[in-house]
């Protein structure tokens, strides 16, 4: 009865909450059907399309601005993932963008196009996040917008290409009243450089008077009133450059209003050069007019129809009117004759036509009053820009009285001419250029020709010899240029046969009325016989006096009549001395007697060698030879003598034969080939050494020389000297040969030649041949050598260079020229290195200073900065040394160069990272030091002072290990051994404490290879410290908890037995006693019947949630069935309540799996599946139970949609902390991985055993 009160006060109290909570939901519901209204309004207002998408992506409604805007049916995509959907090319889009969505919670936007009826529509999408992993997108066409925007950057970039490559200057200013303080906003290059700036610079000055120092300009006032009034602004100014430059610009100013403020646009060109060229032509064309008016000829021009188009002023007059103008549109026949009109207008259109200029020409010209005068016409084509005839100009001059002059002149002429030709002498007249204008027959006679038009225009030069035409020429110079006559002057030329002819000169200057010389007349008269004559006598008087033979006449009585110079001279007396005296004074030959002598001269003459005497007593030997001399009656009256002292050519006949022996002895036994060969290159003779050479006998190589040549080139211009020296008759330099000998042997010889010359002639050839073929072959290995050297040289990757002592570039490498970004080495050749490749030439002025202190050869290396050709500058390392001459003289200096550049960077960052890491180590709260190979302390940072309580210095020196504690020393060797690591161990300081350590090294290696390791120590005593008592405080956590679990696990079990024995059993007796008062109660009530009936649903019900939670306090199928059993069980029920198929593998479990792994591993079997159910959308689960090297493996894998990363790390993951905590507590852990679309897997791991091996009860 009680519990029956009590139960039914439990249903009023139920009734009374629930009626309660109805009201309140129908509230709710009200306002809930309100705001659904109103959002509903908004989103049927809003164009765009909304998707609401689940966590895997799949849409599962949608909200169309209008159908027009889905591209597919609803039922194309309804349900569907929208990764699925057949647009594929926003898929891959979408998918990415959901993940992001689900991982970071916020909200993504997205662009896409599509092609919609042939059109590219642009299109955006948010994802926004909702709860329950559900995602609202919304799409909006911003097609529009896109093309806008296109428009605009299409409409930009124009703009930038015009504003850059305008050939105008363009500027934009912020506007000002006061016009010297408008801002530059922007400008183009074209007007930075009409200012004489670079564009920023001009930017960074910015106001207007800085930047356009102009000439004040009314125009300013005009630029105002435009800016005022909105109107396109043109005017010009003039602008004074920074360089002092004035421009003329003309300018266009647009006013513009952008975001409140005035700007202006200006387009600026520089119209000078167009300015001054239209002040040029301006004076150019009255500077023309001015000529044309003033020259005597006649100008005119005119149309392709002869009508005038312009003339100057005398032709004007010519044709009767005071002004050209006046004749302009006329023709001829309006101002001469018809006859003379036709004869103008056919020239004008046989030029006209034809193109072709008509120059020069006469032509008579017929006055009115009858007479008849000569003009001088000349008549050219005029031509348009595309040089077609537009027309014909023309000039004309009166020469009527020239005409007449020259008829009278030719009369004259005619006359002189019939006189001087007729004259026996020479008669010429030359201009002042000496060339000859008159020359009559005579004359031509003597110059070998035979009309005087051959020798007119003409100089002496190109009708005489040269060094004749010269005499002549200076002669003429004297009478043109000093105006003084040459009279009486003996001249010889050759005449036509190839004789000497003489003339007796005269030549005048000759003077026109002002007294200028004009040119000169010549006279010549013939004198070649009586200077013959007089030459003759001269020429044997000269050769009896300076004969080198004694001359002695003698009559009949051997008496000395004459002696020449030669005879006194050979016998050293005087003239006196001897004229008279007998010849016996002279002569001594005992064998021949003077009257011998004279008897065989008379009979027809006698010659011979005897002994003569000198006046000193001296005999010599003389060779004579002596005929007879005649008189008139051809009787004879004496001799005459001609004797030559043999003295000298006795004693060179010995000396021959002396040395012709000597000759023959040299020639035999000298190393060269001597020889001769005659005009054809036959040999003629052959020294012995030909065998040495031919690999013959002398005899067997006197044939032609050719044949013994090779086919080598040098061979061709050895023949061509070799046939000079005879073609010239002189010795010509010497030549190479490449010879093949009769054994094949190449043989190379150096020939020295000289031609023997008789009459004019050469006859042979005799020459000495020199075997050079070692020298050859050493000269050809010295090219290879030197070939080398320049190849090694040119491109060596090192720089090589030559210069003078003054720094003058002699010659370099390619390696200088790309060093200092030259294409080639020519580009610098010839250049000054201190000026154009030193950076500073003070540091090339101090090598060449200490250079020439020194007297000795130096070698210098030192480094310096260089200049490239585009002025950055380069490190290079030098070593440089001077070439002297013998007498210790710099010739030059050589040079080789190192590019250090990045050698000099790498320093000065080495430098920087020193630094930095100094400041790093010493402002570090941890201590770096450096240890040797010995494992020694070579650095420590200062820092050990605050932390160890030592100076670095305590320490360097001294062994890592000494201060290590013991049982960490093995950590600290292991580091050291293995060449770098980690490890954390104990150090002693100063006072003897303890501090903890947490060391990290690494080894590197120096530049000699010496081994270093650099170590990185933080002291973590500290945090050491709070770990020891964080690890005892987690581990009286762990067993607190452990005790608090069994605790727990213990009051399960015995509640739910308390659940199921006692409650249970006292709604049974309750259930079993309604069924007896429903029994009893039969022909009672009906309400108490149904009264009866709903306490009995109850009793039921809670019969039924007892049964439930007693199972879920402590499952009973864990103790009934075991661990696999109950899990088997778990995975039936599942599978029949909710369709979850499973499948569960038990792989190598030796022992039964009971106790508290048991529980735990049951209790987290039970939460994954719980997950899987209600999040994972799984068809399928395995579950896998595995023994493992003491511990227990449980696998849970699921083919769902996947746990996200976001969901890991989640703080609402409370499942995933309940099962990490209750792994903890027997030292279990556990791995969980998702993959979107692939399922989840959760690996348990737990071992049986304690570390101290209790097995875990």
């Amino acid at each position: 009865k009680e519990f029956i009160e009590a139960v039914n006060d439990a249903y009023q109290e139920s009734d009374m909450d629930r009626g309660m909570l109805e009201r309140s939901l129908e509230m709710s519901s009200q306002e809930l059907l309100q705001a659904n209204s109103e959002t509903r309004a908004i989103f049927q207002a809003i164009p765009d399309l909304l998707f609401r998408l689940d966590s895997e992506g799949k849409i599962l409604n949608y909200k169309a601005g209008a159908t027009t805007d889905l591209m597919l049916q609803p039922k194309e995509f309804l349900g569907k993932r929208i990764q699925d959907v057949p647009l594929k090319q926003v898929s891959e889009k979408f998918t990415d963008a959901i993940h992001q969505v689900q991982e970071f919670q916020k909200i993504i936007s997205i662009e896409y196009s599509l092609s919609i009826q042939q059109q590219t529509l642009f299109f955006e999408a948010r994802l926004v996040p909702l709860p329950e992993d559900q995602i609202v997108v919304i799409i909006r066409n911003i097609t529009e917008r896109k093309r806008a925007e296109a428009a605009i950057q299409e409409s930009e970039e124009r703009f930038r290409m015009v504003f850059e490559n305008a050939f105008d200057g363009i500027s934009i200013y912020e506007e000002n009243p006061d016009p010297f303080k408008r801002t530059l906003v922007e400008c183009n290059e074209q007007y930075a450089a009409m200012a004489g700036r670079n564009r920023e610079e001009l930017l960074k000055i910015g106001n207007t008077k800085s930047i356009q120092t102009k000439i004040d300009d009314p125009a300013d006032v005009e630029w105002q009133d435009s800016l005022i009034s909105r109107k396109v602004f043109r005017g010009s100014f003039t602008w004074i450059r920074p360089d002092a430059k004035e421009n003329i610009i003309e300018y266009v100013g647009v006013p513009i209003l952008w975001r409140g403020k005035s700007y202006s646009i200006g387009i600026d060109r520089d119209v000078t050069d167009r300015k001054r060229a239209e002040e040029a032509l301006f004076t150019s064309q009255q500077m023309l007019r001015t000529v044309l008016d003033t020259i005597p000829q006649r100008v005119f021009w005119k149309d392709r129809q002869s009508f005038f188009v312009g003339c100057n002023k005398p032709c004007a007059l010519d044709c009767g009117y005071s002004d050209p103008s006046e004749l302009i549109g006329k023709t001829d026949y309006e101002t001469a004759s018809a006859k003379t009109a036709d004869r103008y207008r056919d020239d004008d259109q046989q030029v006209i036509e034809t193109g072709i200029p008509k120059l020069d020409y006469e032509e008579p010209q017929f006055k009115p009053d009858g007479s008849q005068g000569w003009l001088k016409t000349s008549k050219v084509p005029l031509r348009d820009k595309e040089g077609k005839v537009i027309g014909v100009l023309g000039t004309y001059e009166d020469i009527t009285e020239r005409k007449k002059a020259e008829e009278s002149l030719k009369r004259e002429r005619n006359i002189f001419r019939v006189l001087i030709d007729n004259l026996p002498d020479a008669i010429y007249v030359k201009d002042t250029e000496c060339r000859k204008t008159i020359a009559n027959v005579a004359d031509v006679r003597n110059m070998g020709r035979t009309s005087e038009s051959e020798v007119l225009g003409k100089t002496d030069f190109e009708l005489y010899p040269a060094d004749i035409a010269a005499g002549f020429y200076a002669d003429d110079l004297t009478v043109i240029q000093q105006g003084k006559p040459v009279m009486n002057k003996e001249e010889f030329f050759i005449d036509k046969d190839g004789k000497k002819d003489w003339l007796l000169t005269f030549k005048l200057p000759m003077k026109d009325e002002q007294g200028r010389i004009t040119g000169l007349v010549g006279i010549g008269r013939e004198i070649t016989e009586q200077k013959r004559a007089m030459e003759a006598l001269k020429l044997l008087s000269h050769t009896v006096k300076s004969i080198g033979e004694s001359i002695s006449i003698t009559d009949l009585k051997n008496n000395l009549l004459f002696v020449n110079e030669a005879f006194l001279n050979t016998y050293g007396y005087t003239e006196q001395e001897v004229i008279g005296k007998h010849i016996s004074l002279v002569s001594c030959d005992p064998d021949v007697s003077d009257t011998a002598i004279l008897a065989e001269t008379i009979k027809g003459g006698w010659q011979g060698e005897l002994l003569n005497r000198k006046k000193d007593g001296t005999v010599f030997s003389i060779f004579l030879s002596t005929s007879v001399v005649v008189d008139e009656k051809d009787q004879p009256v004496g001799l005459v003598g001609v004797g030559t002292d043999i003295t000298e050519r006795k004693l060179a006949a010995e000396a021959l034969r002396e040395s012709d022996e000597k000759l023959r002895n040299i020639v035999e036994h000298s190393t060269n080939l001597f020889y001769s060969r005659n005009i054809n290159q036959v040999f003629t003779y052959l020294s012995p050494q030909a065998r040495d050479i031919f690999d013959c006998e002398p005899d067997e190589a006197l044939v032609c020389f050719k044949e013994f040549m090779t086919d080598n080139p040098i061979n061709k211009l050895g023949c061509e000297i070799a046939e000079k020296s005879v073609r010239t008759g002189a010795r010509q330099e010497a030549y190479e040969l490449e010879l093949l000998s009769r054994k094949g042997r190449r043989v190379w010889v150096e020939i020295q030649e000289a031609p023997v010359v008789k009459d004019g002639k050469t006859i042979s050839i005799v020459g000495a041949a020199t075997d050079i073929t070692e020298r050859r072959w050493a000269e050809m290995a010295l090219q290879v050598s030197e070939k080398k050297y320049r190849d090694i040289v040119t491109w060596a990757p090192i720089g090589i260079y030559q210069s003078t002592l003054s720094g003058k570039l002699l010659s370099c490498n390619s390696s200088i020229a790309e060093m200092l970004g030259y294409e080639n080495a020519n580009e610098l050749v010839g250049c000054n290195m201190g000026q154009d490749i030193y950076y500073d030439e003070k540091d090339r002025e101090r090598f060449i200073a200490k250079d020439n202190s020194s007297e000795k050869k130096m070698t210098v290396s030192h480094e310096t900065r260089w200049k490239t050709k585009n002025g950055s500058i380069i490190w290079v390392l030098m070593t440089v040394h001077d070439v002297r001459d013998k007498s210790s003289e710099i010739l030059y200096y050589e040079g080789f160069v190192f590019d250090v550049t990045e050698r000099k960077h790498a320093e000065e960052s080495l430098r920087e990272s020193e630094e930095r890491f100094r400041l790093l180590v010493e402002n570090s709260t941890d201590i770096v030091t450096e240890i040797n190979a010995a494992d020694k302390y070579l650095y420590v940072s200062p820092n050990v002072k605050s932390i160890l309580d030592f100076e670095p210095m305590d320490l360097v020196g001294t062994d890592v290990l000494s201060r290590v504690y013991g049982k960490d020393k093995a950590a600290i060797g292991e580091i050291l051994s293995k060449l770098g690591g980690s490890a954390t161990y104990r150090y002693r300081d100063r006072t003897g404490g303890w501090h903890w350590f947490e060391s990290s090294g690494r080894v590197y290696y120096t530049s000699s290879g010496e081994q270093r390791m650099v170590m990185v120590s933080r002291d973590i005593t500290q945090r050491r410290k709070a770990e020891q008592e964080l690890e005892f405080s987690r581990k009286q956590l762990q067993h607190f908890t452990e005790h608090l679990e069994h605790v727990l696990e213990e009051e399960r079990k015995r509640i739910s037995r308390e659940l199921h024995d006692e409650l249970g059993q006292l709604l049974t007796i309750l259930k079993f006693d309604l069924s007896w008062l429903k029994l009893e109660g039969i022909q009672s009530d009906a309400n108490i019947i149904a009264r009866i009936n709903a306490m009995m649903e109850s009793v039921n019900e809670a019969l039924a949630s007892v049964k439930r939670i007693s199972k879920e306090i402590r499952p009973p199928q864990l103790d009934a069935l075991g661990l696999i059993g109950a899990i088997q069980w778990d995975i039936d029920q599942v599978e029949k309540k909710a369709g979850l198929k499973g499948v569960v593998t038990v792989d190598g479990a030796e022992e039964e799996i009971k106790g508290q792994v048991s529980t735990v591993l049951y209790r987290v079997f039970r939460e994954a599946l719980t997950n899987i159910l209600r999040h994972a959308h799984a068809e399928h689960v395995f579950i896998k139970l595995s023994q493992r090297l003491g511990s227990v493996i449980l696998t849970i894998r699921d083919d769902g949609r996947g746990i996200t990363k976001k969901e890991l790390k989640g703080t609402t993951s409370l499942g995933l902390v309940g099962i990490r905590e209750r792994l903890r507590m027997i030292g279990g852990t556990f791995t969980i991985e998702g993959k979107t679309g692939n399922g989840t897997v959760l690996s348990v791991e737990v071992p049986l055993k304690k570390k101290n091996g209790e097995r875990i009860s």
